[in-house]
């Protein structure tokens, strides 16, 4: 998820867990075909307010959701000193 921390925009094919992940045409952009990515290309290319709208949504849900670097180490570190106690 570095590139969401970022607040880049997210433009990827369109499988189950990207899906399950963001919300399409929210928080990211997808795509089935080449003809289709490249239609979202064109436009996102020529609609930066949208495509920024969707890079700060796609950035807050994985702020919201945890997905930072900080908050998977704490959560391990956490597991470590658990099993430390062991």
């Amino acid at each position: 998820m570095k590139f969401r921390l970022a607040k880049d925009f997210f433009l990827a094919q369109r499988t189950d867990k990207h899906l399950e992940i963001y919300e399409e045409g929210k928080e990211a952009e997808f795509f089935s075909s080449s003809e289709e990515c490249a239609d979202k290309i064109r436009f996102y290319l020529k609609n930066e307010d949208a495509r920024q709208k969707i890079a700060e949504a796609g950035y807050q849900r994985c702020i919201q959701s945890e997905y930072s670097l900080h908050h998977r180490l704490s959560k391990a570190l956490e597991k470590v000193k658990l099993l430390q106690k062991c």
